[in-house]
């Protein structure tokens, strides 16, 4: 047993699933930074995997999650069902097991719930972390019914401004959610997206494939916008034929694209 002042804070993180694209790979350096020796293991982590499909998982980033130390939950089958009582019970129980010091949450729509409680119950304690990826506002015209997108939008602007931080890669998304949300603008911290490149691996990265002219990677889902990319590619290929494209990822839209 730690004593008090000395025992690790306790950050649990809220996320969709681990397939591939670049908001998992920056979760796992994260959580592998956290964990690691460098910080004096002064953070225990654990992550809970709101997907319970387990073909969506890369095993690779389990497997880097799992040394690091850190604690994987998954959301059992049973939670699924109308109105997501069951993945809110199950959260809540979560929480109450696991007593974070912080919560992380890219959950986006249940993130209201998660502030809500913070709110409702007895969280005072409890330090309240958003993630927003993409232009809120974009979110709940892709991803929300018409009729349900007035509601959605109200709860947001009475929750995300109670939250503790909220976290953003770009300016545009900051100016939506002051301007759109109500969040002030000392409540949310600009963080820029990045890739990790081991030093000692730098000699070792060498371009071993020229067959393809551009890659994407990253979730197959409608807010990506990827069949704009297709139109791209077409526009580009009927000016070079010889031009190879790749698409890496999974997602909704996957075999849409094959």
């Amino acid at each position: 047993m730690y004593p008090p002042e000395s025992r690790p804070k306790r950050l649990l993180i809220f996320f969709y699933d681990l397939g591939v694209g670049g908001i998992q790979r920056r979760l796992v350096d994260i959580i592998e930074y956290l964990q690691s020796d460098a910080q004096g293991k002064r953070v225990k982590v654990t992550l809970y995997i709101k997907s319970y499909s387990g073909n969506r998982h890369n095993q690779g980033y389990i497997e880097r999650i799992e040394k690091s130390g850190a604690r994987i939950i998954y959301r059992p089958r049973w939670t699924a069902g109308p109105l997501r009582v069951g993945t809110a019970s199950h959260i809540l129980w979560t929480i109450l097991k696991v007593h974070p010091d912080v919560i992380l949450t890219y959950l986006r729509l249940l993130s209201v719930g998660l502030v809500m409680y913070k709110q409702i119950l007895w969280w005072k304690r409890i330090k309240v972390v958003l993630n927003e990826g993409i232009l809120t506002s974009e979110l709940l015209k892709d991803e929300i019914p018409r009729r349900k997108q007035g509601f959605w939008k109200r709860a947001m602007q009475l929750t995300y401004p109670r939250a503790d931080r909220i976290i953003v890669p770009t300016t545009a998304i900051q100016k939506d959610l002051i301007d759109n949300f109500e969040v002030p603008a000392q409540n949310i911290v600009i963080m820029p997206h990045w890739t990790l490149l081991i030093d000692s691996n730098r000699s070792e990265v060498k371009r071993t494939n020229t067959r393809y002219n551009l890659i994407y990677v990253g979730r197959l889902e409608p807010q990506k916008k990827v069949s704009l990319l297709l139109d791209v590619i077409k526009a580009l290929a009927s000016r070079f034929p010889t031009m190879k494209a790749c698409i890496v990822g999974t997602g909704s839209l996957e075999h849409q694209l094959h």
